[in-house]
């Protein structure tokens, strides 16, 4: 019993988190109307800016929590945080890459 209570004990807590917003519309009922959202509203980006820092993915070298940091395709920017000694990567749906054309951007926009 106290060597499995030890074990416990040793385990690595995550210092690191992948967080998805996902922007909504009034009137808006579905995930894939969500999804498909290119932009968001003043209010939206004024939150954004609360929860982060808007930070450039390419060359990016903190946590990026499976954002493509090498030839933007999961997007250009994303938003980063830290608190105390802990890494935050948001995938924010509107700044996630978006098509028309594309039947299966829900599946696609990683969140």
């Amino acid at each position: 019993m106290i060597d499995n209570l030890m074990k416990i004990d040793e385990q690595a807590i995550s210092k690191k988190y992948k967080i998805g917003i996902l922007f909504c519309k009034a009137e808006q009922n579905t995930e894939e109307e969500m999804y498909n959202n290119e932009f968001g509203s003043p209010a939206f980006e004024e939150f954004l800016d609360c929860l982060g820092t808007k930070v450039r993915l390419k060359d990016f070298e903190k946590f990026r929590a499976q954002l493509d940091n090498k030839c933007d395709s999961t997007g250009t920017h994303s938003l980063y945080a830290t608190y105390q000694d802990i890494e935050i990567m948001f995938h924010v749906s509107t700044m996630l890459p978006f098509s028309n054309s594309n039947k299966q951007q829900v599946k696609e926009r990683l969140l």
